[in-house]
């Protein structure tokens, strides 16, 4: 029973050493997995940049705010239905929508929808 009480003791005393020491002074072993990083976006000041061609141009955010109930009728309700976010998703890439902003989880035929537009587009 006393080596049970050692072993356990030992494993959480080096359990809480490495706590200690990894989360509160950041000491760590660095593993370098791979070496190069590739990005296909970067900031500069308050410039988004996207790569395209190998060279970084400026993305410009043109949004839409959806809610998840029809204009004038309760937010709650969840009525929109799949095709009707089909149509809207259709006509927000006419309109050169390339950002949505949802302020909530939204209902299932909502992600239904997203998925099925953004696979088929």
């Amino acid at each position: 029973m006393k080596k049970y009480i050692i072993a356990v003791t030992s494993v959480v005393l080096m359990l809480v050493i490495f706590d200690y020491l990894y989360f509160h002074l950041g000491i760590y072993l660095p593993i370098k997995l791979n070496d190069e990083v590739s990005v296909f976006v970067k900031t500069e000041g308050k410039k988004i940049l996207l790569k395209e061609n190998d060279t970084f141009e400026e993305f410009e955010i043109k949004g839409v705010d959806l809610g998840s109930g029809y204009p004038g009728e309760w937010s709650t309700d969840f009525a929109i239905d799949k095709e009707t976010y089909m149509r809207w998703f259709s006509l927000m890439q006419e309109m050169g929508i390339n950002t949505i902003r949802i302020y909530t989880i939204q209902s299932e035929p909502f992600y239904e929808a997203f998925y099925e537009y953004n696979k088929d587009n």
